[in-house]
């Protein structure tokens, strides 16, 4: 459990896109203000995008709260993980289908390192160079991810309980290719 915990610490400061140390209505509103992909859009699409990125912040992150620290986080996921395994692995399956439909802006079913690029700095990380160099730890071909190995990928992460099996997302953190640490 308490790789989980170090992997769930992680998510939360990744998340924590203001980095004050709480995730709040505050870090939903700098993502959608930040949010790049949203450019070139009609408002019309524009707006649906943002109320989809609040909807799964409330749904998935907040859960109705107006401020989460990462012990929050920790000890939901704890509770549900300990409770149901299967189920807080269906969630979090949901929870990256979710996102990566908002990401997937084009409707190519893959990521792109813009897409990537864009994405992670619309959560506040600034290291272009960074964001691009952890891109290619995902093993990308022709230069894209499918975005259903890529919700694998990321479920794998939060979901994963043992060390010792290669994890995509902790070699790029490890690797000091993703700010978060």
């Amino acid at each position: 459990m308490e790789f989980l915990k170090y992997k769930w610490s992680i998510w939360f400061t990744i998340l924590d896109v203001n980095q004050d140390s709480f995730i709040t209505h505050a870090d939903v509103e700098q993502m959608i203000k930040h949010f790049p992909i949203v450019e070139g859009m009609s408002e019309e699409d524009a707006k649906l995008v943002c109320d989809n990125i609040e909807k799964w912040w409330t749904v998935y992150i907040l859960k109705g709260r107006e401020i989460l620290t990462e012990e929050d986080l920790i000890k939901d996921f704890e509770y549900e993980y300990t409770l149901n395994k299967k189920a807080f692995i269906d969630k979090m399956k949901n929870c990256q289908e979710e996102v990566l439909k908002i990401l997937d802006t084009d409707k190519s079913n893959s990521i792109s390192i813009d897409n990537y690029v864009k994405g992670f700095k619309a959560l506040g990380h600034d290291n272009d160079e960074l964001l691009r160099q952890s891109f290619k730890l995902y093993k990308p071909a022709d230069h894209s991810i499918p975005i259903k190995e890529f919700i694998n990928i990321w479920l794998f992460f939060l979901t994963n309980d043992d060390p010792t099996k290669p994890d995509a997302v902790m070699d790029t953190i490890e690797a000091g290719l993703m700010e978060c640490m």
